[in-house]
């Protein structure tokens, strides 16, 4: 039987094969409708049964400070049989167009790959076993913090986000630091730039205990960073 660490490199694979061959690459440099794009992913990834929609986010159009003309996010519906994987792109309101210079491109390249390992991976816990070396006790969370974070704090605590976000954290360190060791990335692993998910669990557990947490997401990318593979990329001048 093919195990999880297995089916994630053949995944990884197989969407790289994908995006290399997408019809997307002929906007590269260029500017693409957002209906455009969407219609091009779902054609894409049909086979995976992945739906791409567009989502016009309020929170784009007032975070002037940020340059990014897009963000994504993802969810596996565990009862939908008709693409259960949704890959949300989030763009500002009114927005039509966007620009894909190769930066942009190779961002959303990622993204894409990103999401759609994520939620696959929770599509194969609801058929596999749940890995036992992944339960912790839960953080202790004080009763002055407020609902939202104390239940954002137990659903990253959980042992399928956290297979599924070292998924996540590894991806990134393959992607965006594939010379640094993997020891050094650990250390230096808070204010690495592009560690976005693993910033996640440092907003969400900022000022609790939760040492126990974080060796468990770290020891699960240390078993699964070899066999992670980098998103495919188009060749820029200089990194994105």
């Amino acid at each position: 039987m093919k195990t999880l660490s297995g089916a994630s490199m053949a995944l990884g694979d197989r969407i790289n094969r994908k995006l290399a061959q997408s019809a997307l690459l002929q906007y590269a440099g260029k500017t693409i409708s957002c209906d455009q794009l969407r219609k091009i992913l779902n054609k894409e990834f049909r086979s995976m049964r992945v739906r791409t929609h567009i989502v016009y986010d309020d929170d784009l159009s007032r975070e002037s400070t940020v340059r990014k003309q897009f963000m994504a996010s993802g969810m596996f519906y565990s009862n939908k049989s008709t693409d259960p994987i949704n890959l949300n792109l989030h763009v500002a309101p009114g927005c039509k167009r966007l620009r894909m210079s190769k930066g942009n491109m190779n961002r959303l390249f990622f993204l894409v790959s990103q999401i759609i390992q994520h939620e696959s991976i929770h599509k194969r816990q609801t058929r596999y076993c749940p890995d036992t070396s992944l339960h912790v006790k839960p953080a202790k969370v004080s009763k002055r913090l407020s609902s939202a974070r104390a239940k954002e704090i137990s659903y990253l605590s959980s042992p399928d986000e956290l297979e599924a976000y070292a998924n996540d954290v590894a991806l990134e360190i393959r992607s965006y630091y594939p010379d640094m060791p993997l020891q050094e990335v650990f250390a230096k692993i808070d204010s690495l730039r592009h560690m976005v998910s693993f910033g996640f669990y440092l907003k969400a557990f900022r000022g609790i205990e939760w040492a126990r947490i974080r060796k468990t997401l770290l020891r699960r990318v240390w078993k699964i960073y070899p066999t992670t593979v980098p998103v495919f990329r188009i060749e820029t001048e200089r990194a994105s």
